[in-house]
Order: C-alpha cells, then sequence, then structure tokens
C-alpha cells in the first residue's frame, strides 16, 4: 500500500511540474538538417481564448552550427484574417559557447521572440516562420518549432 501511495504522489508531482500555461508546441523536422530560406514554416494552433501570449523558437541543432545569431520573421494572421509580422534575432551562441542544453553533438534552445502578442481573436491562428540569414541555407538545423504560453 505504501509503495503505490509513493507512485501516486510521484505522478502528482510530475503533473504539477508540467508548464501548464503552454497551450501549443510544434516542431518540424527539417530534411537534411537543412532550413531552407524560402522555406517558411507553417504552425496553426487552436487558441481557445483571447488574451496575451508569449511566442518562443524551438531550434534543434548539431555541434558546429556555425551562426551566431539567425534572423527570425515571424508573420501572424489572425482567423479575419489580418497580419502582423516580427522580425526578432535567435541567439544561439556567445562567447562561452552555445546557448541552450546539449547532450552529445545535438543541442536545443529554446528563446523568447515574442514576449507579448496580444490576440483578440480566439480560433485557428496561423504562423509562418522564417530565417532571413545572409545564408540560402542553414546547415546543421534538425528541428524547429514554435511554443505559445499565455501569460497575465
Amino acid at each position: 500500500m505504501k509503495r503505490k501511495t509513493l507512485w501516486g504522489i510521484l505522478a502528482l508531482a510530475l503533473l504539477a511540474a508540467c508548464d501548464s500555461a503552454k497551450v501549443f508546441e510544434d516542431h518540424q523536422t527539417m530534411d537534411q538538417a537543412m532550413w531552407e530560406q524560402p522555406m517558411g514554416l507553417m504552425f496553426s494552433p487552436v487558441l481557445e481564448k483571447a488574451g496575451a501570449y508569449e511566442l518562443s523558437i524551438v531550434l534543434r541543432h548539431v555541434e558546429g552550427f556555425p551562426n551566431e545569431r539567425v534572423p527570425i520573421l515571424l508573420r501572424h494572421t489572425a482567423p479575419s484574417g489580418a497580419d502582423s509580422s516580427f522580425a526578432e534575432m535567435l541567439e544561439v551562441r556567445d562567447a562561452s559557447g552555445y546557448l541552450g542544453s546539449g547532450m552529445g553533438d545535438i543541442w536545443d534552445l529554446e528563446q523568447v521572440i515574442v514576449p507579448r502578442l496580444e490576440i483578440g481573436e480566439p480560433g485557428k491562428q496561423a504562423f509562418q516562420l522564417y530565417h532571413a540569414s545572409d545564408s540560402p541555407a542553414l546547415l546543421g538545423v534538425m528541428e524547429v518549432g514554435l511554443k505559445i504560453r499565455a501569460v497575465e
């Protein structure tokens, strides 16, 4: 009986540790570990409520990824068709090395690019994500994702 209680407490603790503010997360795998410039990545979350949201980019890359920074363009289209655009810089490494967490030769980075986006229309949103690097292709990119969290 004590063992079942211990497992129950452990399960509840794990559930409580989850990101309760997260309302959407999706990742797209890059063919041949390469993110090509004209390739806009599409994300289509359904947001149930109007309100403020934080947008983060999630990048998985290999050791040896040459870029310190990646210029990012993000376009949002509301259900009514209203557009907004954001140009931000994704910081991949600094003087001490790669940012994020690494295991072996794979690195995961999550960075907030829009700290507060007011969504006035609930429903299906459209986000197009592009890199605006000088290079037509970013080599060593394995996955790119978008994470959305509700904020107060």
